[in-house]
């Protein structure tokens, strides 16, 4: 697992629970009603919870980069095989599974 992705089991959990939460913020796309300050400020939330638990701590930009590279290594994952593939429904499962590439 490369260092970008070093994160415990209890932040896996939180990071998806948080995830799962905050679908704006999961999917990345920005409009009226999601703004990037808002996400700004999500990040940071989600920084708050996932420093909370022991080791290790990161920044607000470093766990999102986490999760931005977790999500990128799922969609390559889904595409093998089928390069017109686009979206896949990303369950509680495949979003675990997502750090453990």
């Amino acid at each position: 697992m490369s260092k970008r992705l070093s994160i415990t089991s209890d932040q896996k959990e939180a990071l998806v629970e948080f995830m799962e939460n905050h679908p704006d913020l999961r999917k990345g796309k920005f409009s009226i009603n999601f703004a990037i300050a808002i996400a700004e400020i999500q990040w940071k939330d989600c920084c708050k919870l996932l420093n909370s638990i022991p080791e290790p701590a990161k920044k607000w930009q470093e766990w999102r980069k986490v999760a931005v590279d977790a999500a990128v290594l799922f969609h390559c994952s889904t595409l093998q095989g089928n390069p017109s593939l686009r979206y896949k429904l990303v369950t509680r499962g495949s979003l675990m599974d997502l750090f453990s590439i």
